[in-house]
């Protein structure tokens, strides 16, 4: 278990959240990070998502905040009173520092997600990568989410190119509370987890290959 506090973010949190999504854009060479202009709603966080029927919460620890998760309603509906959130979740972010790799945060503020998808009576949860960050997919793919052959351009400054994950909720905790070895993978890792893999950038959707070793947690 990792050694932080897990509390919701609020707005005055903008300049951390800003800091740790660079972290992580900062580690691929050619992905440009213009927080104004592509993450404006980081400057009112806490309104941005209360307001959409969605919620953030910031790991934080002595070093400030190393982790955010995020989600909303896959499709928002304002006449229900989760905002459709029961109809399906739409996992927005989940950034962990570099400096806490291998701590199990990025589990644990998953487990934050898939809980609330549960509390709220989500059957799917879906999210989107750029096809860029080879860890993030490693570890989609070790919580078992299904890759789609769906993939969209987004209105950043690159143009990046975005991969659809998706995750059966029922599945997932009933795996995890009926098959012993699948518990055991996520509460008890190997001492000696295979190192990050080195991959040259990928930019056309149809030469993605998905990398199944030992994900970054």
């Amino acid at each position: 278990m990792s050694d932080f506090d897990l509390r919701p973010g609020q707005n005055d949190d903008h300049e951390d959240l800003v800091n740790l999504l660079a972290c992580a854009f900062g580690e691929e060479s050619d992905c440009v990070f213009d927080a104004p202009r592509d993450f404006p709603y980081l400057q009112g966080v806490r309104n941005y998502y209360s307001g959409g029927g969605g919620n953030v919460l910031v790991a934080e620890n002595h070093l400030g905040i190393v982790g955010m998760v995020s989600w909303l309603p896959r499709n928002i509906d304002t006449n229900k009173p989760d905002f459709g959130l029961s109809d399906g979740m739409l996992l927005h972010h989940l950034y962990v520092h570099p400096l806490l790799r291998r701590e199990r945060l990025g589990m644990d503020l998953m487990f934050a997600a898939i809980e609330a998808a549960e509390a709220a009576g989500c059957l799917m949860i879906e999210t989107w990568m750029n096809i860029k960050f080879h860890r993030g997919h490693k570890f989609l793919r070790f919580f078992t989410f299904g890759a789609s052959s769906d993939a969209r351009t987004t209105e950043d400054l690159q143009k990046s190119t975005e991969r659809r994950y998706y995750l059966d909720v029922d599945d997932f905790l009933d795996a995890i509370e009926n098959d012993g070895e699948f518990y055991d993978s996520f509460f008890f890792p190997p001492e000696q987890p295979t190192p990050d893999d080195d991959h040259a950038n990928i930019d056309d959707p149809s030469q993605f290959v998905v990398d199944d070793s030992e994900p970054w947690r």
